[in-house]
């Protein structure tokens, strides 16, 4: 075998027997050399011994030696020894017993309505049942060189079992089981299991607000004025009026949230409702509605989907990241209603204080070139009071500390244009139809509907907001439960 892939460092042997052994000592090669061997015969055993005397004692491959002697070729390069590399470990794996997805995506009947039957919103557990389980890492599996010294191998990493609130690790570490009979929510990598409570009848004057550490049912409405509070999942069988509502977890309404105007509902996951008016709704997830939603300001981080045959965004605001998606955008009565994506109002605003600081800085650099070189002029010429001293070293300091501060500033400033890049995919949708008075925006840059148009995606196209005919069959996020209608 001629040509190595690896180059060989020499190692010390006779002279003819060029000996080369690779930098990982898992191949060594051999070459026989023609000006110091002269054309003598060069035996099998003359080979090996040379072999073993350089340490070489492990996978020697015999037909390539074979091969050297039958053809007593000179000056070519043979691998004539390999090793066994290691073989890593495995890392442990972590298997989830439950469902983890922050995504439980309600479908819909074939009226076009939601099903409330089937969402899985609340996973329940009972005590000592197994909610994760996992396989320790491996030790792998030691090499060996061609010296004959075994190489180690490197173990897999081990993983811990994601512990929260009212669970337990079993005795051998393998197990994570719930203490409780309760819900299960997986939250900020720790699964935790909540008591579920029940709420037979309303809140209202005969509850009070309402505060629950684990997940809540509430078996009919939520009356005006009052205050839920909820550390895991919230289920709301009736409708809200007028109420405030704050849950760590997901959030199911299968009535319809209206009032006054006063409402707010506020979850870190996703939101489900019936229908909307004239109530507010922010989530961490997605915010999806099975009606009509009129007067109301939305916002669903990952994505609003308005469900169903009359489902409709008019009048108000909805913003989101990523996805706006509803069958009509606005009414035939020319509501003005403003749908944004590609918001994040955070990130926005954190690049124009970043950006306003590099220009503060860069014009505070420029002061202080134009500052030292009159105090150096002033030096040298023997009028530097110790006031000025002072000034100049203050001076000096903040010079030699700019690059650094430029450095942070322009790493800050990259690392928030990826952010606001991950979102420029964003995408608004009307299934059917969006009438004239919607206004669409995409982050600063926005396009007012001044006539109506059929089934219309928008996207962003550099500094313009394009509008195209949207074709479900076509579009691989569309429901799935359309397509079966």
């Amino acid at each position: 075998m001629a040509n190595p892939t690896q180059t060989a460092k020499p190692i010390k042997s006779r002279p003819g027997f060029a000996i080369g052994v690779s930098s990982d000592q898992l191949s060594a090669h051999l070459t026989l050399v023609q000006v110091e061997l002269g054309d003598r015969f060069v035996a099998k055993d003359e080979i090996v011994g040379e072999l073993n005397k350089a340490g070489i004692v492990h996978g020697l491959l015999e037909e390539e030696i074979q091969r050297i002697v039958d053809s007593q070729q000179y000056d070519v390069t043979t691998l004539v020894a390999s090793g066994a590399a290691p073989v890593a470990g495995d890392d442990a794996l972590i298997e989830f017993l439950f469902d983890t997805s922050p995504k439980k995506s309600p479908r819909e009947d074939g009226d076009g309505r939601i099903d409330y039957r089937d969402l899985n919103y609340i996973q329940n557990s009972s005590a000592g049942q197994v909610l994760v389980r996992k396989t320790p890492p491996t030790s792998g599996s030691p090499g060996m060189s061609v010296f004959g010294a075994q190489i180690p191998s490197t173990p897999g990493k081990d993983k811990k079992l994601p512990k929260g609130a009212n669970t337990a690790v079993s005795a051998d570490g393998l197990e994570l089981t719930s203490e409780i009979e309760g819900s299960i929510v997986y939250a900020s990598g720790v699964v935790n299991v909540h008591s579920v409570r029940t709420i037979s009848g309303s809140i209202d004057a005969s509850t009070g607000n309402i505060e629950c550490n684990g997940s809540l049912k509430i078996a009919r409405e939520v009356k005006s004025g009052f205050k839920v509070v909820v550390k895991g999942d919230l289920e709301i069988s009736g409708h809200v009026e007028d109420a405030e509502i704050e849950c760590e977890g997901n959030v199911i309404v299968k009535g319809g949230f209206f009032g006054s105007g006063a409402g707010r509902i506020r979850a870190k996951g996703d939101v489900t409702l019936k229908w909307i008016e004239g109530q507010t709704v922010e989530c961490e997830g997605t915010l999806t509605v099975g009606g009509e939603v009129l007067n109301s300001k939305l916002y669903g981080k990952s994505g609003i989907v308005v469900k169903g045959s009359k489902g409709k965004i008019v009048g108000g605001e909805a913003a989101s990241r990523f996805l706006i998606r509803a069958p009509i955008l606005g009414s035939d009565g020319g509501a003005t209603t403003n749908l944004r994506v590609a918001y994040d109002v955070d990130t926005i605003k954190r690049l124009k204080e970043n950006h306003a600081e590099l220009i503060r800085i860069g014009e505070d650099n420029v002061r202080v070139k134009e500052g030292l070189t009159a105090l150096y002029k002033m030096e040298m010429s023997g009028k530097l009071t110790p006031e000025r001293q002072a000034v100049l070293t203050k001076l000096e300091e903040f010079k030699k500390e700019v690059p650094t501060k430029l450095q942070e500033l322009e790493s800050t400033r990259e690392s928030l244009q990826a952010k606001l890049k991950e979102i420029q995919n964003a995408v608004i949708i009307a299934e059917s139809k969006v009438y004239a008075g919607v206004k669409v925006y995409f982050g600063l840059i926005y396009r007012e509907i001044i006539d109506s148009m059929g089934p219309t995606k928008f996207v962003m196209d550099f500094d313009k907001v394009m509008a195209t005919r949207y074709d479900s069959n076509s579009d691989p996020s569309a429901d799935s439960s359309k397509a079966s209608k």
